[in-house]
């Protein structure tokens, strides 16, 4: 295989899996939006908030796990990337998600984007890991995560207080 035709395959690897990131995370973001909408129509039941819990519960652990293999899939082709353009002369360093970290690619990105995206002098390299996909993916999952069990919760106490309503006990509560 020559060595153009491994560049394309190793941008084909890259972009097909970057893609299906985006497309998992869309899906996700789906699924909540109808939890979400049942939710609203059929608020009061507790077996739904129940019900409702454990599914994004379940969902966001589920899509948690196959981003972190996407992620993964991911980096193979960056790395692929970073090799064959260094053996192609394409770039002396490749192109990585933290080329800004470098003074020389900082100033070039700077020219690019213009100082008001990225300031001359990043004190805090850590503060633009925000930035990137996966730390903001693992937030949302983390938070749908706190959400599930929020609801979860609120379904058990919304069953229990009502299995005594009907029984008789604590029915001044």
């Amino acid at each position: 295989m020559e060595d153009k035709e491994k560049l394309y395959y190793a941008w084909n690897w890259f972009e097909f899996h970057a893609n299906q990131r985006l497309v998992l995370f869309r899906f996700f973001l789906i699924f909540i939006g109808a939890i979400g909408y049942l939710l609203v129509g059929l608020g009061g039941n507790p077996v739904v908030l129940i019900l409702s819990g454990l599914a994004i519960i379940i969902l966001s652990k589920r899509f948690q796990i196959i981003d972190v293999r996407n992620r993964e899939l991911v980096e193979c082709g960056r790395k692929s990337l970073d090799k064959m353009e260094k053996k192609l002369g394409l770039t002396d360093e490749g192109v990585g998600p933290r080329s800004y970290e470098k003074p020389e690619k900082r100033e070039l990105l700077q020219e690019i984007l213009g100082d008001s995206n990225l300031p001359k002098d990043i004190k805090n390299i850590k503060d633009y890991e925000r930035i990137r996909h996966s730390y903001i993916y693992n937030q949302v999952f983390y938070y749908a995560k706190v959400l599930g069990r929020i609801i979860l919760i609120i379904g058990i106490v919304t069953l229990i207080k009502d299995y005594f309503d009907v029984c008789g006990v604590f029915g001044y509560l």
